[in-house]
């Protein structure tokens, strides 16, 4: 994992602790694949799958960040006013593009298991986003970043 920290979290499921290990959306996409074998195979269900990616602390495995090396420096400005304790933008945005794809990479893997099971044709998928980044990097044209608060007649 990128940024070495532990792997290993303690989980809840239906209140009863559960120890984990791997990167935490894997983690989660595994328990959806199970809940979705094991628990409602063949019945109607819920499910509600929210992962906390892309989002800080910025930990993905090597194998994705190494994918965004060389994303070029431009593509994020260096707004970190120097803090050595903290990403800078463009490290921000490798990490962020890196825990994207591996969300994709997971939602695939969720979808295909789906369609094995002969649900996916009886699915309906709602995906959904926070609002935004917190730091400086692609924003799909948007002035600013989370936590900015302008009046649009104001703004320039």
């Amino acid at each position: 994992m990128a940024r070495e920290e532990s792997t290993v979290a303690e989980l809840f499921r239906n209140r009863e602790p559960v120890r984990t290990e791997g990167y935490i959306t894997d983690v989660f996409t595994d328990e959806a694949i199970r809940f979705v074998e094991e628990v409602h195979a063949g019945q109607p269900f819920l499910l509600y799958f929210a992962t906390n990616a892309p989002h800080d602390p910025f930990q993905v495995p090597r194998e994705y960040l190494d994918r965004y090396a060389d994303l070029p420096a431009k593509a994020a400005p260096n707004r970190d006013n120097g803090n050595p304790r903290k990403l800078s933008d463009y490290e921000q945005a490798r990490y962020v593009y890196a825990m994207m794809t591996n969300l994709d990479d997971n939602l695939r893997r969720l979808a295909e298991r789906l369609r094995e099971l002969g649900e996916w044709e009886n699915t309906v998928v709602v995906f959904l986003s926070d609002n935004g980044p917190a730091g400086f990097r692609f924003n799909a044209g948007l002035r600013d970043k989370k936590g900015t608060v302008c009046s649009y007649e104001t703004a320039s």
